[in-house]
């Protein structure tokens, strides 16, 4: 299926999204700027998200719009009943972080679960056609994301474990529901225009492992 191009040229929004990163880990790393970098966390994710969705430009277009907003509500679901039951991620909590929050779980953590999954399937289902082996290569994607951001998102007070230790239940749960969005992303047959996704998943990567090396911690 032929594409609409949504813009000729990702280059300026990856320039735009690299440099703002940097500039956000530079502010997380010098003390006096950590609490307006934390005060902003929230509308990065959400700003930088959008402009993802906006420039990969996901299509067919109901179909993508379909996909987005299924993917959002069921992780959302998901994390508001792991927050309170335990059972789906093990036991944690959110801190105050993420921003506002409903059910106990910050409004846009589901939307950046979409935007990860969505960046990994659009990668993945370049190069596979089978929704179930793209699936379950989207799920490993997941899971090393979150290995690698856990550490840090703690420090940060993103949220926290009961037990202090993250339980392998997590990257369990994190396998699961990333593979299983990004089955139904296959089985819908989605394919988005440019790379900016996959870069900005391998962006955050980078953040989350400066942040962790340089043991940053929440004031």
């Amino acid at each position: 299926m032929k594409l609409s191009p949504a813009c000729k040229d990702y280059r300026i929004a990856a320039i735009v999204t690299a440099l703002f990163y940097a500039v956000g880990i530079a502010g997380h790393i010098y003390p006096p700027a950590l609490p307006l970098m934390i005060a902003l966390t929230p509308w990065v994710l959400l700003i930088f998200g959008a402009l993802v969705i906006l420039q990969v430009n996901p299509q067919p277009q109901r179909r993508a719009l379909l996909w987005i907003g299924g993917t959002y509500l069921f992780t959302f679901v998901m994390e508001a009943l792991g927050v309170a039951t335990g059972l789906i991620f093990g036991g944690y909590v959110y801190g105050d972080s993420l921003g506002i929050q409903l059910f106990q779980v910050p409004v846009v953590i589901g939307f950046n679960w979409t935007i990860i999954v969505l960046a990994l399937s659009g990668e993945i289902f370049r190069l596979v056609r089978n929704p179930i082996l793209g699936g379950l290569l989207a799920g490993l994607g997941a899971v090393l994301f979150d290995w690698v951001m856990e550490p840090a998102a703690i420090s940060l007070d993103y949220w926290h474990w009961d037990q202090g230790g993250i339980p392998l239940q997590n990257y369990l749960a994190w396998f699961g529901i990333a593979a299983l969005c990004s089955w139904v992303y296959g089985r819908l047959r989605i394919q988005t225009e440019s790379r900016l996704g996959i870069l900005y998943v391998l962006i955050q990567l980078i953040f989350f492992i400066v942040l962790r090396a340089a043991a940053v911690q929440f004031p």
